[in-house]
């Protein structure tokens, strides 16, 4: 007779005090016999009737035992030495329990993991056997001493072993708000808790920490169950916010959400928490980098759910450079990156193969194990799952399945009856199974989704507040990081919320933005919010610096510069000032006037001034003084009229606001120019018969219908900035649905032009749009590369819409160009001609039947529109280089565009800290630093560098602060090298090509020591 838990017992046994007691008493009884604790993880309850057996009263010490117990799991040899070791147990009590022969052997009871006889005569003989159908027989005569004995039972597969992984797959926003999704999801979750109790063969998946924050919030009554589960295994954590996006959003945002999830977790439950998989279920795509992220994570094994094929869509790798056709063809693979790292892949067309206990046996390798899926969107594993894969064990019980579907009209078996054997089991137990397998090939690939394109064109407001969210918490941290040093509260918790928000957006479906009527609304509030509480940290280190540096150093307005990357920089700085004036001139402590100009509001008058800054201190500040003057005058070097902005590095020629030529000065060559096609920087109105998440016709460069572009509308233009820092000139007009003020701008020492297209939108009732700008060049045939997280990477001419995540750019053996843009991803090279979508503006429209070979528009409709109805501002950079976008730091030239220099005006006083001051800064140009927080794990800071060049490269990190000791770490801030620092400051670091380096500092006047 098997003894199962009732909700009742397990109630009892999963209070705090009940378990804390179990525990204490379960170490001293193992300490009795020398027994490691590793060796018999088996389950609360389980150890609670151990114990009670062997005569323990329920609390207090152990009394020493008068019979004998013997206990154990189910393990499968996955390292092939013979004998268990930890992580090797597994979940097979659906196979058959063990039978135990001898003197008044007593029956076996199980609970969750693991089985028990008791009570045993010590000093007699026993056997163990098990003898099941389809794995290895097993025998082990023993003679049991007082006290507990262990006896594991190896589970060694003679035919196919399918391991079924229950789970359910959460989206904060898709078809109902998160907080309706909550409303369905919790108390799935809490009656798959208490299905824990009632059935030994159960486990499960729990989905992402933005479900169980609530769970553990709203029901604190199951922590301590939750918690005790996850110690033995029956319940497996994702250890990520949310299933995020693996293409728009920045790489750093991919790191947060598996440290920043595993940190929540481990916190909800009181315990550390480390997964060794990363789940992403309902995929679209993942990026070259990955496995590096993921490995330097410590995420081993990776379960990929993806839409490879639906209604005869092309598999997707088909269409990219970079990708495999091979990987599509094997369920399990190793996934080699850039860098060479690996991780273990398990693939499957989420949503679009049968689920549950399907057995493909012509993709069957060495380690004859298979995985499948139980459960889906909101909806868990059946209750009945124990007992009809008891069912299918059992050939002639598994008959009556033959036929059978399911609501979704799938096959509940599409093998043959006892072909295979099967046990409810978690990723955990699946991968160290296989990992061993001689025959798993390597591939090295990236994937794409292949015929939602239009969904990177889609709302891209939300794409644009995903770009700012991130960047600005980046720097803010960086800052307030520094400050921290000077004294200032630390601010990590704020900005981890601050995160907490954005990574929750950064789920598949809201970067996506497939989502039913109204729900958007909700993703936009939480960038807001996000957004707010970044900038309400960033205020207060600003004013914390700012009234503690040195502002004493010339007369007039103080204003303090930060620069938060970690690298010498250049640029405009607008301030705005208490006693505005409409003459100054702007000094630093020591140098000669900057150029300045006071930008005037729409009514004309002085509200503050914009400055060039030269060679800003690394990752620190400077301090300006705004002083009044009879004129506002400086040399720059920067000529502005309606048809021409230039300045030493590039001379922009225009004609009625159409820009008409762009000329690298230092080789001499125009590398745009206007041609019959387009000109430079014109709008193009295409009328797009799509909907939210496909662009309609497919062929849509040659098919759609052009509908008017601007250099044929009436336009007004004027020069609307003259220098001597930024000169603008400003065009407007009509166009379609919308209202254009398109504005071309070049600073001063600038070697890139910025351009706004500002529109005001207001659709029509029927109908759909979609708006480019073009930037024919002069190029022929020209390489084409593209920005991935992480990493540069050749890309190609192409009519393929592919996200870009913030540039794309076009070269010969001579110079080039990246066009750096600050959300909206999708970018495109087509023949020589750079095009940026600025936004699609579509109403849902009905069924679409045509003869094109992409599936029809009608399927997953959400019902919404995408009108981008109202005002929005579009920003992208030209950035023209001589060489290659190496030698020009195309990379770091892309996070400045995005992460731009911040100022505060101050009080003039004497200070502590310097009026002037520089915290990091990494040489060379080729590499990047990407953050600097607070180590989540000691009393240190993290400094994240990446190399995104495919070159071995050897920098060099300087501290403007003293630094006791400094090592490499992984992501989760585990020791890989020593570093030394110099006295000078001076860290020697050397990358592989595309590495990403995360580096601990203990600064001197730290307290605590890093973990190692």
């Amino acid at each position: 007779m098997v003894k199962n838990e009732t909700s009742a017992s397990g109630a009892e046994i999963f209070n705090a005090e009940t378990g804390a007691a179990i525990d204490a008493a379960w170490e001293q009884l193992l300490a009795q016999r020398g027994i490691a604790g590793e060796e018999v993880a088996v389950s609360i309850g389980a150890r609670r009737d151990i114990l009670r057996a062997l005569g323990w009263p329920g609390e207090g010490d152990v009394p020493r035992p008068k019979c004998a117990v013997a206990a154990g799991f189910f393990y499968r040899d996955n390292d092939g030495d013979g004998r268990y070791t930890p992580g090797e147990a597994i979940t097979a009590t659906l196979l058959g329990l063990p039978e135990l022969q001898g003197t008044d052997a007593p029956p076996i009871e199980a609970h969750a993991n693991c089985f028990w006889f008791g009570p045993l005569e010590p000093g007699e003989k026993y056997t163990l056997s098990y003898d099941v159908h389809g794995v290895e027989r097993f025998s082990h005569e023993f003679t049991p001493e007082l006290g507990l004995n262990i006896v594991h039972v190896p589970v060694a597969p003679t035919k196919p072993l399918t391991y079924i992984v229950s789970h359910s797959h959460f989206d904060p926003e898709w078809r109902d708000t998160y907080e309706g999704y909550l409303r369905t999801e919790l108390p799935q979750l809490i009656e798959r808790i208490q299905l824990l109790r009632e059935r030994r063969e159960q486990c499960f998946n729990l989905d992402e920490e933005c479900v169980i924050r609530p769970l553990i919030e709203r029901h604190p009554e199951v922590r301590e169950e939750v918690r005790q589960r996850v110690i033995e295994g029956a319940i497996e954590v994702k250890g990520i916010i949310t299933g995020g996006e693996l293409t728009m959003p920045l790489g750093e945002s991919m790191i947060r959400q598996m440290t920043d999830g595993e940190q929540l977790i481990s916190s909800l439950l009181g315990m550390t928490i480390r997964p060794n998989t990363f789940w992403s279920i309902d995929n679209y795509g993942f990026n070259f980098q990955l496995p590096q992220i993921l490995a330097k994570a410590g995420r081993k094994y990776m379960v990929l759910g993806e839409y490879s094929h639906h209604l005869g869509a092309k598999i997707v790798p088909t269409e990219l450079p970079f990708s495999d056709t091979e990987t599509w063809k094997h369920p399990e693979f190793w996934l080699e990156g850039l860098d060479g790292s690996k991780v273990l892949v398990h693939r499957s067309n989420y949503g679009t193969e049968p689920r549950g206990p399907q057995m493909f046996t012509e993709k069957l390798r060495s380690h004859q194990s298979v995985v499948n899926f139980e459960g889906g969107d909101f909806s868990p594993a059946p209750k009945n799952l124990p007992e009809r894969l008891t069912e299918l064990n059992d050939p002639e019980a598994a008959a009556k399945y033959e036929g059978v579907t399911d609501s979704l009209g799938r096959p509940l078996m599409t093998r043959p009856p006892g072909e295979c054997k099967f046990i409810i089991a978690t990723s955990e137990q699946f991968f160290p199974a296989i990992e061993r397998a001689p025959d798993l090939p390597t591939i090295r690939t990236e994937s794409r989704i292949g015929f939602w394109t239009g969904c990177y064109e889609s709302r891209v407001r939300g794409r644009q507040l995903s770009r700012e969210t991130q960047c600005l918490l980046v720097a803010t941290e960086a800052l307030s990081t520094g400050a921290a040093l000077e004294g200032m509260d630390d601010a990590a918790d704020r900005l981890r919320e601050a995160w907490y928000l954005l990574l929750i957006n950064h789920h598949h479906d809201p970067q996506l933005t497939v989502m039913a009527p109204g729900l958007f609304d909700e993703v936009i509030e939480r960038y807001v919010e996000s957004l707010a509480a970044a900038r309400s940290v960033l205020d207060d280190t600003l004013a914390y610096v700012a009234d503690r540096a040195a502002t004493d150093a010339q007369p007039g307005q103080p204003v303090v510069v930060f620069n938060p990357l970690a690298w010498s920089r250049s640029g405009v700085v607008a301030a705005a000032l208490p006693r505005p004036t409409s003459a100054l001139r702007v000094v630093d402590g020591a140098g000669p006037p900057a150029p300045a100009q006071v930008p005037p509001d729409e009514k004309g008058k002085a509200t503050g001034v914009a400055f060039a800054v030269e060679a800003a201190p690394p990752m620190g500040w400077r301090t300006y003084y705004v002083q009044p003057a009879e004129t506002t005058e400086s040399e720059s070097g920067l000529t502005a009229s309606e048809e021409l902005l230039e300045n030493e590095h590039v001379r922009v020629e225009l004609s009625q606001g159409v820009v008409q030529k762009i000329v690298e000065k230092s080789s001499g060559r125009c590398l745009f120019a206007a041609d019959e096609s387009a000109g430079v920087n014109e709008v193009f109105i295409w009328e797009d018969e799509g909907c939210i998440a496909q662009i309609r016709p497919v062929d849509f460069m040659d098919s759609a219908k052009l509908l008017c572009r601007s250099s044929q509308a009436r336009r007004k233009t004027r020069l609307a900035e003259a220098g001597p820092a930024r000169a603008v000139v400003e065009t407007t007009f009509e166009m379609d649905w919308g209202k254009f003020n398109q504005r071309v701008v070049l600073e001063a020492g600038a070697r890139w032009i910025d351009f706004e297209t500002h529109v005001d939108w207001r659709p029509a009732d029927e109908g759909g749009r979609r708006i480019r700008v073009a930037f024919p060049s002069t190029f022929s045939n020209a390489d084409v590369w593209r920005d991935i997280p992480f990493a540069v990477q050749p890309w190609e001419q192409s009519d393929t819409i592919q996200p870009m995540n913030t540039w794309l750019g076009l070269s010969d053996d001579d110079a080039g160009a990246a066009l750096l843009h600050d959300g909206p991803c999708s970018q495109q090279v087509r023949g020589d001609c750079l095009w940026q979508t600025l936004f699609r503006s579509i109403r849902m429209p009905g069924r679409i039947e045509d003869e094109q070979s992409d599936p029809p528009c009608n399927w997953d409709l959400s019902g919404d529109t995408a009108l981008e109805e109202g005002e929005n501002t579009y920003r992208y950079r030209l950035y023209p280089y001589q060489g290659d976008w190496r030698a020009a730091a195309v990379p770091r030239a892309s996070v400045e565009f995005n992460t731009p220099m911040v100022s505060r005006p101050a009080d003039t006083h004497a200070g502590e800290l310097p009026g002037e001051q520089s915290y990091l800064a990494v040489e060379p140009a080729d590499l990047v630093h990407c953050a600097w927080k607070r180590a989540d794990y000691s009393d240190a800071t993290i400094v994240r560098i990446y190399n995104p060049t495919g070159r071995s490269v050897r920098g060099t990190l300087r501290t403007g602060f003293p630094v006791r000791s400094a090592d490499e770490t992984d992501f989760r801030e585990e020791h890989v090298a020593d570093l030394a620092p110099g006295s000078n400051g001076l860290i020697a670091l050397d990358f592989a090509p595309y590495e990403i380096k995360p580096i601990r500092l203990v600064a001197s006047s730290a307290t605590g020591t890093p973990e190692r």
